[in-house]
């Protein structure tokens, strides 16, 4: 199931904190790899929906952050800034740069994977809340 499923069925339905990480990372790294593609192409127009959806996913990233861990919360923002900055910057070269860190930072999500899943079934990390969505009025 993807997250535009589990958000349209209106509640997590078991989707992990980590797995939701893992897709925010696989969003952002799809985006920029279609970005460069096209950028490398010469064509900046055909681009921006790809750039502008990476920059959501680091958001996305970056909004998800534990601030009570103040270190490792500062250095996970300089990591998003600089990609975001990198993306921002539409030259095909710097979002190779941004790729290199945003796919190491997916890689060390996916290596601890097992280890969160089974806190988070303990209880130790809490699990996801439903989504709560607003429904229009007739």
């Amino acid at each position: 199931m993807n997250l535009y499923q589990t958000y349209s069925q209106g509640a997590t339905n078991g989707l992990s904190r980590v797995d939701t990480i893992l897709a925010l990372y696989d969003g952002a790294i799809l985006s920029m790899e279609n970005a460069r593609a096209i950028l490398q192409e010469g064509n900046q127009v055909e681009a921006y929906p790809y750039l502008a959806k990476a920059q959501m996913y680091i958001v996305g990233l970056a909004q998800g952050l534990d601030l009570s861990r103040k270190e490792v919360t500062i250095d996970f923002l300089r990591l998003f800034v600089f990609s975001a900055n990198c993306i921002a910057s539409r030259v095909p070269a710097q979002l190779a740069d941004a790729l290199g860190v945003v796919k190491t930072l997916r890689e060390g999500y996916r290596q601890i994977r097992p280890e969160a899943l089974r806190l988070e079934q303990e209880g130790a990390i809490p699990a996801l809340e439903p989504i709560q969505l607003v429904h229009r009025c007739a």
